[in-house]
């Protein structure tokens, strides 16, 4: 079984990392972490959403192109950041969703 973690920031326009991912054989999981900063990423919530869903999308097709005939899996978490607001320079995280699917051919 090959797996692949990959951090994405869903409102990346470029699409280089998917074509790298189609590159490799016999893929059959990506576990991604979607990460959001609350207090200084620009654009709304339905920008984001929007990001998330077309990765998602992009993520299921790799995986039903991939040529393995094992079971195939997605895992994604979405990530929230946040900036300390006592100046400090830490980040706090906090796992917002947590969800997989079996991708089906």
């Amino acid at each position: 079984m090959s797996w692949i973690r990959a951090p994405i920031t869903p409102s990346q326009c470029d699409s280089a990392p998917i074509k790298e991912l189609r590159q490799l054989k016999y893929l059959t999981g990506v576990d991604v972490e979607f990460k959001e900063e609350r207090d200084r990423e620009p654009g709304d919530a339905a920008d984001r959403e929007k990001g998330r869903k077309m990765w998602k999308r992009e993520l299921v097709n790799l995986l039903k192109d991939s040529p393995s005939p094992e079971r195939k899996f997605l895992r994604w978490k979405i990530i929230q950041s946040r900036f300390p607001t006592n100046g400090g320079y830490g980040w706090s995280h906090e796992v917002v969703e947590n969800e997989g699917l079996e991708v089906l051919l």
